[in-house]
């Protein structure tokens, strides 16, 4: 049984699909996620998050995804998954895109961008401010 952090920061009961090919991030964003209460799938590779998408019952309540990945792009990857599930909200992730203008191009009205390092706090916000605006559009 997880318990939410006894913190300010925000916390959640929506389910996140994290697409994470190292191992080491992927546990780290996986605790700070659940320890926020939300569900988490994990997926180390493009075709356990496709599968999950194709699958998975319940709703998807985001995509937080590495922007590179083997096989296919976190872009690409966002954009199959919205075929399957419209309006997926997206969080981007990456130690690469240092550019301020790569970054904007990443962020539209369902998506966001996390450069790496960040402190689990930060993605506690983004991630909440991601599915806050999602409820808002279609609550």
């Amino acid at each position: 049984r997880r318990t939410p952090v006894a913190t300010n920061l925000p916390v959640g009961t929506e389910t996140i699909l994290l697409a994470e090919d190292e191992a080491t991030v992927r546990a780290v964003v996986r605790q700070a996620l659940e320890r926020q209460g939300y569900t988490d799938l994990e997926a180390p590779t493009i075709e356990t998050a496709i599968a999950y998408a194709e699958r998975h019952d319940n709703k998807i309540d985001l995509l937080v995804t590495d922007m590179v990945m083997p096989g296919m792009s976190g872009r690409d990857l966002a954009e199959r998954l919205r075929a399957l599930r419209r309006a997926l909200p997206v969080l981007y992730m990456s130690g690469y895109v240092q550019d301020a203008s790569a970054r904007a191009a990443f962020a539209s009205e369902h998506s966001a961008f996390l450069a790496k390092p960040f402190a689990p706090e930060t993605l506690a916000d983004r991630v909440r401010e991601l599915l806050s605006t999602a409820d808002a559009e279609t609550g």
